[in-house]
């Protein structure tokens, strides 16, 4: 099984300039935990809802984090192939302890993958 028969396509996406907390509304709109960040057309990073709880957390009380931009939260991007094998990604994203990897092919994202999608992979060939 590879990593184009499990993985979320078209993806949400968000800017780097935009701010955390249009990031963490659109999180809890779409019920997602990943957004890929996107700089002119490319992907330049992965931002998390633990990303977004962290700087929340680190901010001072008086602080507006809300208002900070993705760039200073994200992550740089973890990318994985849509022809790579399942087990392999489930491998390096245990490893890593990452949620989910940018699903890419020639470059360009076309999804994203996460350990959820993984685990229902899995439990579905049970």
């Amino acid at each position: 099984m590879t990593i184009r028969e499990i993985m979320t396509r078209g993806p949400w996406t968000i800017g780097e300039t935009d701010t955390l907390g249009n990031a963490q509304q659109a999180m809890s709109q779409h019920h997602i935990r990943h957004l890929p960040v996107i700089s002119e057309g490319h992907l330049v990073g992965m931002l998390s809802e633990r990303d977004v709880l962290a700087t929340r957390a680190h901010a001072e009380p008086d602080d507006r984090w809300w208002k900070l931009p993705v760039s200073l939260a994200m992550e740089p991007p973890e990318t994985v192939d849509v022809d790579e094998p399942v087990e392999a990604a489930a491998t390096r994203m245990g490893s890593t302890q990452l949620g989910a990897l940018a699903v890419t092919e020639q470059g360009t994202l076309v999804g994203v993958v996460s350990v959820i999608d993984i685990l229902l992979a899995h439990t579905a060939t049970i």
